[in-house]
């Protein structure tokens, strides 16, 4: 997919990106491009950046929005995805890009910079660990994640990062178009049968409400976005 196919689909879908957002998502693509030469942030073999990378990770925004001024952790960003083009798209909110490799949080720490994208940093440490920091714990509104692991697991590492105390009841409220996602959610991109996984995370008794979103939109037949969602996890800290 090139990139003008990429801006097509967005504004199919009801997401105009300005020129400005379009030129930042230009340069981290070429960044993280120039990066993954040295340091290995997403497969080498994929040549569909545009379409199979960043239109996935920015595709729940056709859908979804979330509160302004909310802070937003990237649990195992990689190279920065979803959280650096949430943030560009997002200047509204602040993103914490976490990883628990140090050569992957070196290259977005420099991409960031790069990009003089003030409204994320990148941090290095294991969820278990950091989760249980002052600066960190009970900080968060939303916890976004792609390609780290089984649903269960990924609640329990999130659990300890949501600030609880500031949040409502509600979860997914239908607004027009889109949903307005309240805070205290997780949002997880997963593929295939994802059955067992949600059961797996009810026993938690972290999980206070499920739904799925189909990556269904509007032009992602040319990906070819076959079984791809995005699991959305009202969390709370009172058994359930």
């Amino acid at each position: 997919m090139s990139f003008e196919e990429f801006i097509e689909i967005c504004s199919l879908n009801g997401l105009e990106i300005c020129e400005d957002k379009a030129r930042l998502l230009q340069n981290y693509v070429n960044f993280l491009l120039s990066w993954n030469e040295k340091v290995n942030l997403i497969s080498r073999e994929e040549t569909d950046i545009w379409g199979r990378h960043i239109l996935h990770c920015i595709s729940p925004l056709f859908k979804i929005e979330i509160e302004p001024n909310s802070l937003v952790l990237d649990l195992g960003t990689g190279g920065g995805l979803p959280g650096i083009p949430w943030a560009i798209l997002n200047e509204n909110v602040k993103f914490v890009l976490l990883d628990g490799t140090r050569k992957k949080v070196e290259a977005v720490s420099d991409i960031l910079k790069r990009l003089g994208l003030g409204n994320a940093k990148a941090v290095w440490g294991r969820a278990e660990e950091i989760s249980k920091l002052e600066e960190y714990r009970g900080k968060f509104d939303y916890v976004i994640c792609r390609a780290v692991g089984e649903l269960k697991k990924i609640v329990k590492w999130s659990v300890g990062f949501f600030n609880f105390q500031n949040f409502s009841k509600k979860f997914l409220e239908k607004i027009n178009q889109k949903s307005y996602l309240h805070s205290g959610s997780l949002i997880v991109f997963k593929g295939g049968d994802i059955e067992g996984e949600i059961k797996g995370a009810l026993r938690t008794g972290f999980v206070a409400g499920v739904e799925i979103l189909d990556l269904n939109f509007q032009g992602f037949e040319k990906v070819g976005f076959k079984d791809k969602k995005v699991v959305l996890m009202k969390l709370t800290t009172k058994k359930v």
